[in-house]
Formats: C-alpha cells, sequence, structure tokens
C-alpha cells in the first residue's frame, strides 16, 4: 500500500479536474507509512523472522565538544566492530578494537556483553589487566535503547509502541513520511523516504548535560538485500546534525551461527554491585569512544574538600576537580566539570564547609563538554561565569540551551522569570579581589587542546589551577614531550608568575619544580 499523495486527473466536458488526496496523518497514516516501509524492506514476516544479527564494520568517531574551537568537531578514534544480538533475549555482545586519535593516540579495545538486566565490560585497566567488571548502568541502559534503533528492528519497536502520528515533511529538499512515538519514555522521529519507502533516520530526542536537549540521530545508506531483507551497509550518528561516527558494513549476516556463551556474563561481574540509574544517553558512549572518564554518571557523587591553603580548597573525589576559593563576603569556584549532578554535590559541599557566602564568580577553563558540563548548575545559583572572550557565544548558549528531556536547576528557576545569567569575558588577564585576596585569570596559549584557555593564579599563596594542559601525576613525574604540558610551561614562564604549586583539574596537587625541571632540558 503506497501512502505517497495520490493526484486523480478526470476530464468533464472541457473542464480539467485535479483531486489529490492528502497524506494520511495520525495513528492510521503512520501504520500505513510502517507496512508501506516493512514492504520496502521485505515485509513484516521477513523482518519479524531475523531474531538475530552479527554486523562487521569499520569506521571513524568524532566528538563535537572536544575541538579546538567551541565550533569544530574533533576525531576520536578509527575503528572495527563486530556486534552480535539476539533480539529475543535483548543481548548484544559488541567486540570493538580502535585507534584512539584524541585525546592521546594508543590502541582503546574493549568487550562488551549483556543479556537483560546483566551486563559486563572487559576492558584492560591502567595496569594492562583485562578483568570482568559490571556494565556502567547508562552506557547498559544506552546500549539496551538501541536495539530499537537497529534497521532490523526500528519498524517493529515502532509498531509495537505507544504515541504513534504522523506529519510529513520536507528534510534538506527531501520529503520523508515522518512516524512519530514513544520509546521508553524518549521521543522518537523515524523519517521514511517518500520516494523509496525505505527508513532513512531514526532521531531520539535526549538530554546531554552541556547541549541540552538534544536530537541523536542514526542516517542510513547503501541498502542491500541479505536472507531476504534490505539491511543499510553505511549508517552515519549525529548529534544535533554533527556526524559522531560514520560505518560501514563489510560483513552481515541475519539469523547466525552463535557460540552458546556469546552472551555469558562473568559471575565476577553478577558479583560486583549494580550502582546508578540506567539512564540512556549518548554522551556516555561518546566518552567510550575516547577512552576517557564517565564512571560516575547518573552515580552518588563523592565530594572531598583538601585544604590547599587557608580559605583555598581542592575540591576532589571524581575524575576531575575544581578549585574553590574563599573571599571576604563570597566565594569564586575554578572549573565546573562534568555534569549538574557533580556541581550541585560541590556546591553542598562548599555550602556545608563555608556556609553563608554566595557562590559569586565561576570560572570555565575551556570549552570541552567535560570541563564546563556542571557551569549552568553554579548558574542556577547566581554566579557570574569567567570565560575566555572567545567562549562567550558558546557559553551564552550553553545557559540558554532548552531542558525539558532532564530539567536542571538552572532551568527551574528560568521557568519563574530569572535574569540571564551574567558572564565575565577574559581577554588576556583580568584580576579578581576582595581586598585582601587576590585571584588572577590569565589566558594560556597552546595550539593543541583547545584555543581561549584560562588558567587561575593566587599570587599570595603561589598556587595556579589549569585544566588538561597538565595534570601532576605521583611522584612528580612528566612526560617532556606533552605538548600541552610544554604550552603551560612556557606561559608560566613568560608570564612571569611564581608557581610552588599545582592544583589541576586532573591528577594530584604538583610542585611546579617538578614540571620545570623536566622542561628546561628541552
Amino acid at each position: 500500500m503506497k501512502t505517497a499523495l495520490l493526484c486523480v486527473v478526470a476530464l468533464s466536458g472541457s473542464t480539467l479536474l485535479l483531486g489529490c488526496s492528502a497524506p494520511q496523518t495520525g495513528e492510521a497514516g503512520a501504520r500505513a507509512a510502517l507496512d508501506d516501509a516493512a514492504e520496502a524492506m521485505g515485509g513484516w514476516e521477513a523482518l519479524r523472522a531475523v531474531q538475530s544479527q552479527r554486523i562487521v564494520s569499520q569506521g571513524t568517531s568524532w566528538e563535537p565538544t572536544q575541538g579546538l574551537r567551541p565550533s569544530e568537531t574533533r576525531e576520536v578514534n578509527t575503528f572495527a566492530e563486530t556486534v552480535t544480538v539476539d533480539f529475543g533475549r535483548s543481548a548484544v555482545r559488541i567486540g570493538f578494537k580502535g585507534q584512539r586519535t584524541y585525546p592521546a593516540s594508543g590502541p582503546l579495545e574493549f568487550t562488551e556483553v549483556i543479556e537483560g538486566q546483566n551486563g559486563m565490560l572487559e576492558q584492560a585497566d591502567a595496569a594492562g589487566v583485562v578483568s570482568p567488571v559490571r556494565l556502567h548502568p547508562s552506557r547498559h541502559a544506552t546500549r539496551l535503547r538501541d536495539l530499537n534503533r537497529m534497521p532490523a528492528r526500528v519498524l517493529i519497536a515502532a509498531g509495537g509502541s505507544s504515541g504513534l502520528n504522523r506529519a510529513d515533511r520536507a528534510v534538506d529538499g527531501v520529503m520523508y513520511q515522518v512516524v512519530t512515538y514513544q520509546d521508553g519514555g524518549q521521543s522518537v522521529e523515524l523519517l521514511i523516504d517518500s520516494a523509496t519507502q525505505l527508513p532513512a533516520r531514526v532521531v531520539y530526542m535526549e538530554d546531554d548535560p552541556l547541549l541540552g536537549d538534544t536530537r541523536n540521530e542514526w542516517a542510513w545508506s547503501d541498502w542491500r538485500e541479505v536472507g531476504g531483507v534490505r539491511l543499510p551497509h553505511a549508517e552515519e550518528r549525529r548529534v544535533n546534525g554533527l556526524a559522531i561516527r560514520r560505518t560501514t558494513v563489510t560483513e552481515m549476516a541475519n539469523n547466525p551461527q552463535v557460540a552458546s556463551d556469546a552472551f555469558a556474563v562473568a559471575d565476577t561481574a553478577l558479583q560486583q554491585p549494580a550502582v546508578g540509574e540506567r539512564i540512556a544517553s549518548e554522551w556516555t558512549l561518546r566518552r567510550a569512544a575516547m577512552g576517557v572518564g564517565f564512571q560516575d554518571f547518573a552515580r552518588p557523587q563523592s565530594v572531598e574538600l583538601e585544604m590547599v591553603a587557608p580559605g583555598v580548597y581542592h575540591a576532589r573525589g571524581s575524575t576531575h576537580h575544581s578549585l574553590i576559593v574563599e573571599m571576604s563576603d563570597h566565594l569564586m569556584v575554578i572549573e565546573a566539570p562534568l555534569f549538574e549532578e557533580r556541581s550541585q554535590a560541590v556546591i553542598a559541599a562548599i555550602k556545608e564547609r563555608v556556609p553563608g557566602k554566595p557562590i559569586r564568580y565561576v570560572m570555565m577553563s575551556h570549552h570541552h563538554n567535560d570541563h564546563s558540563g556542571g557551569l549552568r548548575a553554579y548558574a542556577a545559583e547566581g554566579a557570574t561565569v569567567i570565560a575566555h572572550a572567545g567562549n562567550v557565544d558558546f557559553v551564552r548558549g550553553m545557559l540558554t540551551h532548552t531542558k525539558t528531556v532532564r530539567p536542571d536547576a538552572l532551568a527551574l528557576v528560568q521557568s519563574k522569570g530569572a535574569a540571564p545569567p551574567a558572564i565575565d569575558a577574559v581577554e588576556t588577564m583580568k584580576e579578581y579581589t576582595d581586598g585582601r585576596r587576590v585571584v588572577r585569570v590569565y589566558t594560556i596559549p597552546n595550539d593543541a587542546h583547545a584555543q581561549g584557555m584560562l588558567a587561575a593564579y593566587l599570587p599570595a599563596e603561589r598556587i595556579i589551577f589549569t585544566s588538561d594542559l597538565y595534570s601532576p601525576a605521583p611522584g612528580g613525574k612528566v612526560d617532556p614531550s606533552n605538548a600541552n604540558a610544554r604550552a603551560f610551561y612556557t606561559a608560566v614562564k613568560t608570564l612571569g608568575l611564581n608557581v610552588d604549586r599545582v592544583v589541576a583539574g586532573h591528577g594530584v596537587i604538583g610542585l611546579f619544580r617538578d614540571l620545570a625541571a623536566v622542561m628546561a632540558k628541552g
């Protein structure tokens, strides 16, 4: 049954009559579009017969919030991947072998195994030891959600969902039959090409800690027949229209022979506690693709306030740290990393340690999502955001993003008519003082990590805070080939700053002389 616009031409006497029936809408129209798409792919019977798949592919991943500038994306890996799924068992096995290109180069390999509510990750730790661990709850939820986005399953998932509707529209000059529905509490759009009747894109609306309500899209092309079913062999995944992953299928099998233990989750993983909420989020998978930390997402937060100097505290307890500076009548927070829940935990710890003083300022070291994702919580407290002048537009956009999927504190105060958060731009240096304590915010030039990076310097305490450029390691070990560390060292020396200790967004509190001893050797 074809549901495209139908026009009938008839001749009555000397009058030409043109009659066009409008595209179907509502649930009936949605089901008609799904029927047409199923027919184009091989029919409902053929689709429902696909109970399992093995897909071998290769591709490239990018991260849209880790570029040199806010408007740029950055390649993070190239990879080969084997995905084996059993739809009836809600089971998936992912074997990923990649090569990281950012933030560091090197191999990135892991295996994920999920069967229903049980899941594990096998990946080498810092010592190179591979042992099964329970899969992170958000990563687990996202993988299960993504089973319903797979081309062999998307029509079945849509047809069995609630809230079916249809409203056709053109996108980039192409006409689509657009079916909308709900899946696991998330709003979904399925765009079916009106010319081919094949599914072209599926879009889920979900929350991103930095970007707010976000369109997460899978787009398909290069359709070929596999065992009586037409399936795409090229896929692009996008966040708000920006590519984050492109894959080309090299091998695909429907209902393949699968080893009996392919989806077995090790007892050692099952014995570990399942801690955290199962929040489906592409953010988690994007962090995993970079080979960097996300483990505290959707989990209880731990905050340790270590006194660095009287009235100066290093907020630790996670993969990312902040610095709290107490002034006579207010507080200044340097760095708001990760996500809302991290910032809320740090704010609570600050209020307990230093009660009665408002947080007047929060400084963003740079625009990368893991170092700016918690800013909105401080803006909700009334804090002015300190950012490099080149990042002001980025900050303004982040503070005004819509947050309806997972509303945060700023969304709540803005719904009550709160004034837009203030932003304080830094060109090269700006000083903040209460008349006694001084904090100077400097621009740190670098060519590799991010433009518009800021560092906070406390001259009386001889302390400097930086993120990512230099992360002090236990024992004072420094990699002399690290271009970011050299950029930081060069900036400190060029500015003539008298630094004893480096308090950073990662790592431990380090001695500047350890860095200087290595860098001075060239």
